[in-house]
């Protein structure tokens, strides 16, 4: 059988691979927020159900995170295109950040590990010209250009809190942790220096400006979630395994419609001939 028969079957192979490779992938859990006065209302709109879903919301003359109080049936077990409601927290402060009214949505997914999403009532802008940073094993540090961004005065640094993938051999635990936030001062010269773990967790950035504008930069996860204990190569196949599916799945095709043309235009020219 010529290469060009033979070679759709592969591709079919790669295709049937690949399917049974995606029925392990997990589904999703993510979240719209609608804002109304006091009232939060949050809807899950992943594929998934969310465990114990917590909602925090910056309030108090220190600018902490305080707890939204979310209906407890639907918090305790959020199912996908389910809400969950709440009032929030007067502020007490009348800062930048807490006029935005940032909220983090923490929650477990159905592995128990904790993940999180931060949302607001008055999104900031992105950052067009991030800060440098740079890690050094688990420290993380930001620095600034004293001269190029003399408006920048404050950096409030939200750290998410991820242990690594032992965490899922421990008991679910009753009381999520929160994202830390902080303050920084950027008239003291100093950068910013956080001690981020042995997984390098990644951070949440909002700057404030002398015009009084926000802005976002969030700096990604120094080892990919899931993959701190994973050989390099389990973790490439992971990541590229589909692309490489798909690659064959379109060489195989395009082989089988080359195939089917061809054999069609024979059988006019052979049909012609005998006539």
């Amino acid at each position: 059988m010529k290469f060009y028969l033979r070679c759709p079957y592969l591709c079919w192979f790669f295709l049937l691979t690949s399917l049974i490779c995606n029925l392990g992938f997990a589904g999703t859990v993510g979240f719209s927020v609608d804002f109304t006065n006091q009232v939060i209302s949050i809807k899950n709109t992943g594929t998934e159900s969310a465990y114990r879903l917590t909602a925090w919301s910056l309030g108090g003359a220190h600018e902490e995170w305080v707890k939204v109080n979310l209906n407890a049936s639907e918090s305790a077990y959020l199912e996908p295109g389910h809400r969950a409601e709440g009032n929030l927290v007067g502020n007490v402060s009348n800062s930048v950040i807490s006029k935005a009214c940032p909220v983090v949505i923490a929650f477990f997914d159905q592995a128990g590990a904790p993940f999180y999403q931060l949302t607001w009532r008055s999104s900031p802008g992105r950052i067009f010209v991030p800060l440098e940073f740079n890690r050094q094993n688990s420290v993380l540090t930001v620095k600034r250009d004293n001269e190029l961004r003399k408006d920048l005065l404050f950096t409030y640094v939200i750290s998410n809190p991820y242990q690594g993938i032992h965490e899922l051999t421990q008991p679910i635990s009753q009381n999520i942790r929160i994202p830390s936030i902080s303050k920084h001062d950027w008239s003291t010269g100093l950068p910013i220096t956080l001690d981020t773990g042995p997984v390098q967790t990644g951070v949440w950035l909002i700057h404030e400006y002398e015009n009084k504008t926000l802005e976002l930069q969030i700096i990604p996860d120094g080892v990919a979630r899931g993959t701190e204990q994973l050989p390099v190569f389990i973790v490439f196949l992971r990541n590229y395994f589909l692309h490489i599916s798909a690659m064959f799945l379109s060489f195989g095709l395009a082989l089988v419609l080359f195939s089917f043309i061809k054999n069609f235009f024979k059988r006019t020219i052979d049909s012609k001939l005998n006539v």
